[in-house]
């Protein structure tokens, strides 16, 4: 993984109101033309003083120009039947994807390899944020930010309405 071949495209902070939420996911696209393993990728996010938390990923290939869906749970109960390639961590322990203002990090040997920032009013409840077609290889460190919309297909019903498309390619944002 490199900055320039990996990108945080589609993030889901928040699938249901409260802070037992575990349908929390995001994707990632690979912009290059070589398959990436993503075996010792490091997820992180902050913890609400600061702290960071990470997840080492132990397994997983993604493919040329593919997408691969992160989910903080492996359980299709938690995760409204999402399309899940890695579950990164559960419960207090494990990285979270907090609704008020957060940021996720990805890391590789050390090197920053993307990351993505939210306030708590980036985001709506059942709705992911998405990468802009066309604009993934941008800028994106700002969920709330340019090139960045909430998705509008659904990928289950599962439980509510849940919106975005996980696994597959972006809508360009209006």
């Amino acid at each position: 993984p490199s900055p320039t071949n990996m990108a945080i495209v589609e993030v889901m902070v928040a699938s249901q109101s409260g802070s037992g939420d575990r349908g929390e996911w995001f994707e990632v696209h690979n912009l290059g033309a070589c398959p990436i393993d993503m075996t010792g990728l490091v997820v992180e996010s902050p913890t609400g003083g600061g702290t960071p938390v990470t997840h080492e990923v132990t397994r997983g290939i993604l493919t040329a120009g593919g997408y691969f869906v992160f989910a903080q749970s492996d359980d299709p109960m938690d995760h409204h039947g999402l399309p899940v390639d890695y579950a990164y961590g559960s419960g207090t322990s494990g990285v979270v994807l907090n609704n008020s203002s957060d940021s996720l990090i990805l890391r590789y040997m050390g090197a920053e390899i993307d990351r993505v920032a939210w306030g708590s009013t980036d985001h709506r409840t059942g709705a992911s944020r998405q990468r802009s077609r066309g604009a993934e290889s941008g800028d994106n460190s700002a969920l709330g930010g340019a090139g960045w919309c909430d998705s509008t297909d659904v990928y289950s019903s599962a439980g509510g309405t849940f919106l975005g498309t996980p696994g597959a390619r972006n809508r360009p944002c209006p």
